[in-house]
């Protein structure tokens, strides 16, 4: 309702009072958590995971989501630790749920080369890197049903474009084997990748598949972004990347009233940032600032890749250029 009616000052105060609320009772609650339950431990947990969201659709540009993250982490950490964890089904139910949006959360966090800002670094546990055993969950698909093993790719990809960064800052002007390796491992694992299944229970077949293909062109941006460094000037991997950029604009043409439209921010920011052509850039735009969630993040969003396209140092391109442009003006964006 607050961000629905952005003029509804009494709603928006209500919001942020209850907020303020539930922020002090959980101070309250983690003052003993060393001796909490494992029921307990699980609803703080979910409750946090709340607030991420509520601060991702607020608009907070200052990184508040990642103290929730932090806190959240610590909590599945304690559960999964726990062996075997002794749960009623409903709350087995419940902790499948507050995985899968955690690791979609944490995921999200990198849209950038992994571990540029610590601040806003969030660690690639196993149970965020590794998210088959979701499927043993009845709640799973909830937001990576389009393709787990997509996702996963997202951290891989982060951390090889740090690690070719930081060849970068050592003077090495060509990727060091190790890392062409990787890239090379990562380039065939997604050209191939296709959706297998499962079917969604609760979405058309036909939009999960288009979902999957939206993040796998987003990946292949991502990845042949990482293997370049800060600048991206080689016309051939321009060329490839333009190639990308229309399969995913065409895709989300179809999905445009579809329940996996709320999972796309991260595939338009990647692709966002590398948009050249002018109706491309306005088509981009038209679906940020019209869109039928009308959220701050997602006005943000628009913003950020405004100022992206105005800039013109080399940099100012890419995944990197997202990176640069919200170093520049001091923001922390993130997607949810």
């Amino acid at each position: 309702m607050s961000f629905a009616n952005p003029d509804a000052s009494g709603i928006q105060e209500s919001t942020w009072q209850h907020y303020a609320v539930v922020i002090n009772q959980l101070l309250r609650e983690f003052r003993d958590i060393t001796s909490a339950s494992q029921e307990k431990s699980l609803h703080l947990s979910v409750t946090l995971l709340v607030l991420c969201h509520v601060e991702i659709i607020s608009g907070n540009l200052k990184g508040a989501i990642f103290s929730h993250l932090r806190a959240c982490r610590q909590l599945i950490l304690s559960l999964l630790q726990r062996s075997p964890p002794r749960m009623q089904s409903t709350d087995q139910e419940l902790l499948g749920f507050a995985l899968e949006f955690y690791a979609y959360f944490a995921l999200m966090t990198n849209i950038t080369p992994y571990g540029k800002n610590q601040a806003h670094t969030i660690p690639l546990d196993n149970f965020v890197t590794s998210l088959s055993p979701l499927h043993e969950y009845s709640t799973f698909g909830a937001l990576m049903s389009c393709g787990h093993d997509l996702f996963e790719a997202i951290a891989s990809i982060s951390q090889l474009f740090s690690q070719r960064l930081y060849e970068q800052h050592r003077q090495q002007a060509e990727p060091s084997a190790p890392t062409m390796a990787m890239y090379e491992a990562l380039l065939v694992y997604l050209s191939n990748w296709q959706f297998t299944g499962p079917t969604n229970k609760w979405s058309d077949p036909r939009e999960q598949t288009w979902a999957g293909e939206i993040y796998k062109n987003a990946l292949l941006i991502y990845l042949k972004a990482s293997i370049c460094g800060s600048v991206i000037d080689n016309p051939k991997v321009i060329c490839e990347i333009q190639e990308h950029v229309d399969e995913i604009l065409q895709l989300l043409t179809r999905l445009n009233c579809s329940p996996y439209g709320t999972i796309m921010m991260w595939p338009c920011m990647i692709a966002g940032s590398c948009l050249i052509k002018t109706t491309q850039r306005d088509f981009m735009q038209k679906a940020l600032r019209t869109s039928r969630w009308k959220m701050c993040h997602v006005k943000q969003a628009a913003e950020i890749l405004e100022s992206l396209w105005r800039d013109n140092v080399k940099c100012a391109f890419g995944p990197y250029g997202l990176h640069y442009i919200m170093q520049k003006h001091g923001i922390s964006f993130c997607m949810g």
